[in-house]
């Protein structure tokens, strides 16, 4: 269509408990889970990140997974 133009918006929300052992990355519109890490019995257990172009991301350290995430917090 001429003169259209499709604007899409995102919110993301992250919910992580204080010691950073658990972090999600959710869809704030949708519920639906972007990321997730979880550090448990002394090694990374899940590290995940679907980013916006859609691909998903393997990571191995809460660095790399705060790292995956900055996209979704500008």
């Amino acid at each position: 269509m001429r003169g259209t133009r499709i604007i899409t918006a995102m919110c993301a929300v992250i919910i992580w408990r204080k010691d950073d052992t658990h972090k999600q990355l959710l869809d704030g519109f949708e519920g639906g889970q972007l990321g997730e890490f979880l550090f448990s019995s002394g090694k990374v257990a899940v590290c995940d990140v679907k980013l916006p172009s859609g691909e998903r991301k393997q990571c191995n350290s809460l660095p790399e997974f705060n790292n995956l995430i900055i996209g979704y917090m500008k």
